[in-house]
């Protein structure tokens, strides 16, 4: 047992009243102390509007998302390759658009720079092999003109947040 104010004998754990770092009783308010600052957490809803608030982290998850975004393209060559007068179809594979408005635009260059070819805009694009195409080079682009983002995406980055970040 230790002593308190005026020789009193407390109990372990118990603390002298008005003594300094006193415990307060089960159930009993704590006051901030003079100068501390109270914490206080943000609700998720809070947080969440602090980010959608936050254009640089606004564009830190559209480049995440543009970052995982690939385009791969297939063809029909058969085992003897590529002849004059052969057909071919390219099929274009979209990974990572589900969240995003975007337009496809089949191209070919022959040499000079890549060229729109009119009204191919789908996933796939067929031509037939003669002697002026032989050599082209073939793509498809994906022109987005909006991308949403995820709420799963939201809530992880807001709940993420740093309070320097959040105010």
């Amino acid at each position: 047992m230790a002593e308190g104010a005026e020789g009193t004998e407390l109990a372990e754990g118990e603390v002298a009243e008005g003594a300094e770092g006193a415990v307060p009783a089960e159930g009993e308010a704590v006051e901030p102390v003079e100068g501390e600052e109270a914490a206080q957490e943000l609700t998720e809803e809070e947080k969440i509007a602090a980010l959608l608030a936050n254009s640089a982290k606004i564009e830190e998850l559209l480049d995440e998302l543009n970052n995982n975004r690939k385009i791969e393209i297939y063809a029909n060559i058969g085992n003897d390759g590529i002849n004059l007068g052969d057909s071919i179809t390219l099929i274009a594979v979209f990974e990572g658009y589900e969240n995003t408005t975007y337009t496809k635009q089949w191209q070919y260059d022959a040499g000079n720079g890549w060229v729109d070819i009119d009204g191919a805009n789908g996933n796939s694009y067929t031509f037939v092999i003669n002697e002026s195409n032989m050599e082209y080079s073939w793509r498809v682009q994906a022109h987005v003109t909006e991308t949403e983002i995820p709420q799963d995406m939201i809530t992880e980055a807001a709940a993420e947040m740093t309070a320097e970040e959040v105010q």
